[in-house]
């Protein structure tokens, strides 16, 4: 029965049969697209082969760091022990080595060229058959007239149905300050005070709709000549 064994530490992933019990006799290395096979020599102790199998795993993992894939030397390999890896399992190799390629040549940390980053992207989405027609289940959105209909009933001082209480206007006769209620809290919230305050430029008294904001009279707000005491 084929199993499958992954060392972390070792980032490897080892495949063999557990019902053959003799030593290997033939290892294939499979990483990064490259295809190794080391084989056991006679008189050879079964250690001494999978120390070469350790040596040849570590050269690849030198030559991809010095190379211009530099940074997959710690991807995972996989061993293939007194078996023989089938063509699939080859295809699905190439696949994977294929795919980390086109990823590392789309990344703009190591390729500084747009047009071959664009490529690279194209080339992935081939691979991964994303260009390939898919169904799309698109729902029916409203229309203007069904929003404007919505939305008209709400067309307050607020957004919760019902208008503010705003004081009226008062002619200058104190300094008292009236609350804007809104009516949608029990009991209702004060949204702000109106009432006479001093200009905060010229100084003449004004009427605010906001005595906190709103601290400038009309001809100071608005530029013109102040009219003297």
């Amino acid at each position: 029965m084929l199993t499958k064994h992954t060392d972390h530490k070792a980032r490897s992933h080892f495949l063999f049969d557990d019902e053959h019990r003799a030593p290997a006799a033939r290892y294939t290395i499979i990483f990064e697209g490259r295809e190794d096979v080391v084989i056991a020599q006679p008189f050879e102790s079964a250690a001494a082969t999978w120390q070469r199998v350790l040596a040849r795993l570590a050269e690849n993992r030198t030559i991809i760091r010095h190379g211009a894939w530099r940074g997959r030397e710690f991807h995972y390999v996989t061993i293939y022990s007194g078996i023989e890896p089938t063509e699939t399992q080859r295809k699905e190799h190439m696949r994977d080595g294929i795919n980390a390629c086109l990823y590392q040549m789309a990344d703009p940390a190591r390729s500084k060229d747009a047009e071959s980053r664009v490529q690279a992207l194209i080339a992935l989405n081939d691979l991964h058959g994303l260009n390939q027609p898919r169904t799309v289940y698109v729902v029916a959105l409203p229309t203007l007239e069904q929003i404007e209909a919505e939305i008209a009933p709400a067309r307050f001082n607020n957004d919760r149905g019902a208008r503010y209480v705003e004081p009226a206007y008062w002619p200058q006769c104190d300094d008292r300050r009236e609350p804007v209620l809104d009516p949608n809290y029990d009991p209702p919230r004060v949204i702000r005070y109106v009432g006479w305050r001093p200009c905060s430029c010229c100084g003449k008294k004004f009427f605010s709709r906001d005595v906190a904001s709103i601290r400038l009279c009309g001809p100071c707000k608005d530029g013109t000549r102040r009219e003297s005491w």
